[in-house]
Formats: structure tokens, sequence, C-alpha cells
């Protein structure tokens, strides 16, 4: 069974708010009220970002 996944969040320019996974770093979900954040949470998926595809993929982008 994989761990839960804990989120710090972020308040935007409008009003909305981020949800940021503290594993994988991503963005799990934006929405309009803390209920509707919660819920998507439960949705979200953490991707393993240290294979050598993954690495090989952000490299690409850092350059």
């Amino acid at each position: 069974m994989q761990a839960q996944a804990q989120f710090a969040l972020r308040q935007n320019p409008d009003g909305s708010l981020d949800s940021i996974c503290l594993s994988c770093d991503a963005t799990a979900a934006t929405a309009t009220t803390d209920e509707a954040l919660r819920e998507l949470e439960k949705k979200h998926v953490c991707y393993d970002w240290n294979t050598p595809e993954r690495l090989a993929e952000r490299m690409k982008f850092s350059a």
C-alpha cells in the first residue's frame, strides 16, 4: 500500500489554491475551495522522478 502523500498549499492571485505534493513536487490540484482541493488530492498519483528516463527528460528542460 502506498503511503498517503502530504501537500503544501499555495494561494494564487485569483484566490484559488494550489496543492503541491511534497513527495514529487508536482502541483497535484488547483481549486477554489478547500473541500474541492482535498477531493482532488485523493486522486493524485506520485510519479517517480528519479528514474533514468525522467532525469533525462528533466535535463532537456533545464538546459
